[in-house]
């Protein structure tokens, strides 16, 4: 549920429907969204480490001014980051590793291939799984 959220709010951030600079909360958007605000929580937190929002007091959040160029540079820093991570982690691979890998690199391609975010998104975390374990 959390992927879905994030990949709505994402779209209502990139088309502007959430203007930058726009507060937002958790009971806010749950409710805007018909579901509950946990799933809202973990969607924002999640935009927050991809720079979509920012966090502010009093648990709301605020759209951050998302350009075509900060965008780039985020996910330029996140493929720097990912893979230097993937290289530490393969100088100590195993089978179960390599096997984690490929099943998220499946994982990906399928949800490439329905062009869903939410899918390719938990695939990029299975990678994060398994370079952390």
């Amino acid at each position: 549920m959390a992927d879905q959220v994030a990949d709505t709010l994402r779209r209502m951030i990139l088309t502007r429907e959430l203007a930058p600079g726009q507060r937002i909360t958790q009971a806010e958007l749950a409710e805007m969204l018909g579901v509950s605000t946990m799933p809202v929580r973990e969607a924002l937190l999640r935009l927050v480490a991809e720079g979509f929002v920012d966090t502010m007091a009093n648990r709301s959040f605020s759209v951050t001014d998302t350009t075509r160029a900060r965008l780039d540079d985020i996910y330029w820093i996140h493929g720097v980051l990912i893979g230097e991570m993937t290289a530490r982690a393969w100088d100590h691979r195993d089978d179960e590793l390599i096997t984690r890998f490929k099943v998220a690199h499946s994982d990906f391609v399928i949800g490439l291939r329905r062009g869903s975010s939410g899918a390719m998104n938990a695939a990029n975390l299975g990678v994060y799984a398994a370079i952390e374990d």
